[in-house]
Protein backbone atom coordinates (compact mmCIF):
# COMPACT_ATOMS: atom_id res chain seq x y z
CA UNK A 1 0.00 0.00 0.00
CA UNK A 2 1.28 3.52 -0.89
CA UNK A 3 1.80 6.28 1.80
CA UNK A 4 -0.64 8.73 2.39
CA UNK A 5 1.64 11.44 1.08
CA UNK A 6 2.47 9.64 -2.09
CA UNK A 7 -1.32 9.21 -2.72
CA UNK A 8 -1.67 12.73 -2.09
CA UNK A 9 1.45 13.74 -4.76
CA UNK A 10 -0.30 11.75 -7.35
CA UNK A 11 -3.61 13.98 -6.17
CA UNK A 12 -1.84 16.89 -6.84
CA UNK A 13 0.25 16.11 -9.76
CA UNK A 14 -3.03 14.84 -11.88
CA UNK A 15 -5.01 18.03 -10.66
CA UNK A 16 -2.48 20.36 -11.54
CA UNK A 17 -1.91 19.17 -14.93
CA UNK A 18 -5.52 19.21 -15.45
CA UNK A 19 -5.62 22.69 -14.17
CA UNK A 20 -2.66 23.79 -16.23
CA UNK A 21 -4.57 22.27 -19.57
CA UNK A 22 -7.77 24.35 -18.86
CA UNK A 23 -5.95 28.03 -17.97
CA UNK A 24 -3.76 26.89 -21.29
CA UNK A 25 -7.45 26.55 -23.37
CA UNK A 26 -8.45 29.99 -22.30
CA UNK A 27 -5.74 32.25 -22.91
CA UNK A 28 -4.20 30.73 -25.70
CA UNK A 29 -7.94 29.75 -27.79
CA UNK A 30 -10.17 31.97 -26.64
CA UNK A 31 -12.17 32.04 -30.08
CA UNK A 32 -14.82 35.43 -29.13
CA UNK A 33 -12.46 36.51 -26.42
CA UNK A 34 -9.83 39.33 -26.06
CA UNK A 35 -6.90 39.16 -23.26
CA UNK A 36 -8.59 41.22 -20.54
CA UNK A 37 -11.77 38.81 -20.47
CA UNK A 38 -9.74 35.67 -20.79
CA UNK A 39 -7.76 36.58 -18.08
CA UNK A 40 -10.60 37.60 -15.92
CA UNK A 41 -12.72 34.33 -16.87
CA UNK A 42 -8.71 32.23 -15.66
CA UNK A 43 -9.12 34.46 -12.21
CA UNK A 44 -12.49 33.22 -11.89
CA UNK A 45 -11.84 29.93 -12.69
CA UNK A 46 -8.79 29.53 -10.08
CA UNK A 47 -11.52 31.14 -7.45
CA UNK A 48 -14.27 28.74 -7.83
CA UNK A 49 -12.31 25.62 -9.42
CA UNK A 50 -9.35 25.34 -7.54
CA UNK A 51 -10.09 24.91 -3.87
CA UNK A 52 -9.58 21.46 -4.27
CA UNK A 53 -5.83 22.10 -5.45
CA UNK A 54 -5.38 24.62 -2.72
CA UNK A 55 -6.62 22.03 -0.11
CA UNK A 56 -5.01 19.05 -1.26
CA UNK A 57 -1.54 21.03 -1.19
CA UNK A 58 -2.49 22.58 2.44
CA UNK A 59 -3.27 18.88 3.66
CA UNK A 60 -0.13 17.50 1.47
CA UNK A 61 2.46 19.58 3.75
CA UNK A 62 0.15 19.41 7.48
CA UNK A 63 -0.42 15.96 6.61
CA UNK A 64 -4.02 16.37 8.28
CA UNK A 65 -6.80 13.80 7.77
CA UNK A 66 -9.60 16.86 7.60
CA UNK A 67 -8.23 18.81 5.05
CA UNK A 68 -7.92 15.35 2.90
CA UNK A 69 -11.24 14.82 2.80
CA UNK A 70 -12.08 18.92 2.56
CA UNK A 71 -9.93 18.11 -0.67
CA UNK A 72 -11.31 14.79 -1.36
CA UNK A 73 -14.92 16.47 -1.57
CA UNK A 74 -13.81 19.77 -3.28
CA UNK A 75 -12.14 17.76 -6.06
CA UNK A 76 -15.53 15.74 -6.60
CA UNK A 77 -17.49 19.04 -6.51
CA UNK A 78 -15.43 20.63 -9.32
CA UNK A 79 -15.79 18.09 -11.74
CA UNK A 80 -19.33 18.48 -11.50
CA UNK A 81 -18.45 21.73 -13.46
CA UNK A 82 -17.91 22.80 -16.70
CA UNK A 83 -16.37 20.83 -19.16
CA UNK A 84 -15.39 17.09 -19.86
CA UNK A 85 -11.50 17.66 -19.29
CA UNK A 86 -12.91 18.59 -15.46
CA UNK A 87 -14.48 15.48 -15.04
CA UNK A 88 -11.06 13.94 -14.76
CA UNK A 89 -10.79 15.50 -11.18
CA UNK A 90 -12.75 12.54 -9.97
CA UNK A 91 -9.30 10.82 -10.71
CA UNK A 92 -7.91 13.55 -7.38
CA UNK A 93 -10.63 12.85 -5.65
CA UNK A 94 -10.52 8.82 -5.51
CA UNK A 95 -6.89 9.60 -4.37
CA UNK A 96 -7.54 12.35 -1.82
CA UNK A 97 -10.13 9.61 -0.07
CA UNK A 98 -8.21 6.61 -0.11
CA UNK A 99 -5.30 8.93 1.24
CA UNK A 100 -8.24 9.85 4.14
CA UNK A 101 -9.35 6.86 5.06
CA UNK A 102 -5.95 5.37 4.68
CA UNK A 103 -4.47 7.40 7.47
CA UNK A 104 -4.85 7.00 11.01
CA UNK A 105 -6.10 9.29 13.87
CA UNK A 106 -3.91 10.91 16.20
CA UNK A 107 -4.44 9.85 19.75
CA UNK A 108 -4.11 12.28 22.61
CA UNK A 109 -0.64 10.90 23.59
CA UNK A 110 0.23 12.20 20.06
CA UNK A 111 0.09 15.76 21.18
CA UNK A 112 3.19 17.31 22.66
CA UNK A 113 1.30 19.70 24.53
CA UNK A 114 -0.94 17.22 26.43
CA UNK A 115 1.99 14.84 27.09
CA UNK A 116 5.47 16.03 28.59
Amino acid sequence: MKRKSELQRYALIIAGIIHLRVIFDMIVEPQHLNLMTALFSVVIYLTILSPGLILNILSYRTNSRVLTLLASMAYFNSSLYLSLVMMWLIIPGILCFYSFISMRKKKLTDNPFLNP
